[in-house]
C-alpha cells in the first residue's frame, strides 16, 4: 500500500468518525496490532495513532 493512499484513508476515518476535515498529519507515534476471530476467521486489526494539527 503507498503512503498517500494510506494518508486518504486516514484523513476519511478523520473525517468519518470525529467531523474533522481539515488537518495536517504528523508522524505516527504509536501503533496496536490485534488478532482475534470474526465470524470463525481470524482477523488482524492494525490501529495507527498519528499527531494532527
Amino acid at each position: 500500500m503507498n503512503c498517500s493512499y494510506q494518508l486518504s484513508r486516514e484523513h476519511k476515518g478523520l473525517r468519518e468518525e470525529l467531523g474533522i476535515a481539515n488537518v495536517t498529519l504528523g508522524p505516527e507515534f504509536a501503533m496496536r496490532t490485534e488478532e482475534h476471530s470474526v465470524g470463525g476467521k481470524p482477523t488482524r486489526q492494525v490501529e495507527r495513532c498519528l499527531g494532527c494539527r
